[in-house]
């Protein structure tokens, strides 16, 4: 018949709160690093630094915010916090934003990306699918990264304490 999951531990709030504070900007520093934009400033440095002040305010912490927070206390009850599952579920986050806006469409008639047509009498072309594609398979990538850096602060280490069960004696534990 049904036997209910065992109850799970789960990491300490403050691991899981600095988890939240940290992933989002390494993401961040990682995409800038990656691909930084500002052409006009003369530092790379400085190039980077701006770029991911931007990523992180208007892209990877209102995302973890909107959609990792609750997707963090929805998928706590069914999956153990392991390396893979944060990668996927970070991946999946920061997409998910992205994929939302470019199925809400552009409303633009027409649009290219250097000559190439993305949009023609208001429908996307293959190439257009193909660019956006490219866009939410990068924003993925990086927040597989920052859902890595998630688990290797929030769970990496740590051990859950396991109450006996009710086979142990009293003198086995």
């Amino acid at each position: 018949m049904y036997e209910p999951w065992p109850d799970r531990e789960f990491p300490p709030t403050w691991r899981v709160c600095l988890a939240f504070l940290l992933a989002p900007g390494a993401a961040a520093l990682l995409m800038a690093i990656a691909m930084p934009a500002y052409d006009g400033l003369t530092h790379l440095s400085e190039r980077v630094w701006r770029t991911a002040q931007t990523n992180a305010l208007l892209g990877a912490y209102p995302t973890a915010v909107l959609f990792g927070l609750p997707a963090y206390f929805m998928l706590r009850r069914h999956f153990s916090a392991r390396p893979l599952a944060c990668v996927i579920a970070g991946s999946v986050v920061a997409a998910l934003p992205w994929g939302l806006l470019i199925a809400a469409g552009s409303g633009a008639s027409e649009a290219s990306i250097n000559g190439h047509a993305t949009v023609l009498n208001g429908h996307t072309t293959a190439y257009g699918w193909l660019k956006h594609a490219e866009f939410i398979l990068t924003i993925a990538l990086f927040g597989g990264v920052g859902g890595f850096v998630f688990w290797a602060v929030a769970a990496a280490g740590y051990t859950p304490k396991r109450p006996p069960t009710e086979r142990q004696t009293s003198a086995e534990v």
